[in-house]
């Protein structure tokens, strides 16, 4: 029956299938790193009713976490505490990857009657940009809406927080040794070590 169907001009699928997402990857460490922030009200009970964020820094290319620390905020200011961290442990990368945070690239609102928006979104420069631009590196952001853009720091948040919550319950955690015990494990597409 289906065969019949796909001879006709004007046929369509009833399920639209998308092909999975190919995971883009540098060639070399450090040419590109992913920054981003986790966080989950599954870590609300384990410290004290309060919300922490998880800004990690990643190798794009070895998976290699860079920096990453728990904060009690997400704000450009720890963003860029982790960046200079990444900067002063490794030296100066080519790319950085984020979000479309507001941190990371302007979002233009719904025009208000008040004021009008006269710039294009890529053409504002944020903080998190500037300091980049300073130091000859690269901002990307992904496009909006695309949620599986940046798979790989995202696997590592599930890891974590899936780790953190049934391992420390009630005590408080060190990230560092985390970090190790991740690092130990292999890439799944390089089959080579995250040491670096």
């Amino acid at each position: 029956m289906r065969n019949i169907l796909l001879e006709l001009p004007d046929y369509r699928p009833a399920v639209i299938r998308f092909r999975p997402a190919k995971r883009f990857e540098m060639e070399n460490i450090g040419e590109l790193v992913q920054l981003d922030t986790s966080s989950s009200r599954s870590w609300f009970f384990h410290f004290g009713k309060e919300l922490i964020c998880a800004i990690v820094c990643l190798d794009d290319h070895s998976r290699k976490i860079l920096a990453g620390h728990l904060f009690t905020s997400d704000d450009v200011y720890n963003n860029l505490l982790v960046l200079r961290e990444v900067i002063e442990k490794y030296g100066i990368f080519e790319l950085a990857y984020t979000d479309c945070d507001s941190k990371f690239k302007f979002s233009s609102r719904k025009p208000s009657m008040w004021q009008q928006v006269v710039t294009a979104p890529d053409e504002v420069i944020t903080q998190v940009k500037y300091v980049l631009l300073k130091i000859h590196s690269t901002l990307l952001t992904h496009l909006p809406g695309n949620a599986r853009a940046t798979g790989k720091i995202e696997k590592w948040f599930q890891f974590f927080q899936s780790w953190f919550c049934q391992e420390t319950s009630l005590r408080i955690f060190p990230l560092k040794s985390l970090m190790r015990n991740f690092r130990n494990l292999s890439a799944s597409t390089t089959k080579d070590s995250m040491k670096v």
